[in-house]
């Protein structure tokens, strides 16, 4: 499996009602790739008053040096220390 820098996950992503019960799915049917409280990967979100709702959760994450420092240090919470994403590792495990 190719690694990312996983510079897009640094603030994770917003989602409708629909797919975070999507998700929620997904993640109590593969409980060995998902190894947290369901609850816990989502959050209500607002970015700079212009995005506001559900998204999913981020965590602390330190980038390279390389990565514009406006940003947050944080990344999305199925991306793993190696870059790699809990969705991505199920899906090509398929």
């Amino acid at each position: 499996m190719q690694k990312c820098k996983g510079f897009c996950c640094y603030d994770s992503v917003y989602i409708s009602d629909k797919e975070e019960k999507r998700l929620k799915e997904i993640i109590n049917n593969h409980k060995d790739y998902f190894n947290f409280e369901v609850d816990s990967c989502f959050e209500d979100g607002n970015w700079h008053n212009k995005v506001k709702g559900r998204k999913i959760a981020t965590r602390k994450f330190v980038y390279p040096d390389n990565f514009l420092k406006h940003f947050n240090q944080t990344k999305c919470v199925f991306s793993d220390d190696e870059r790699l994403c809990a969705f991505q590792k199920l899906a090509r495990s398929a």
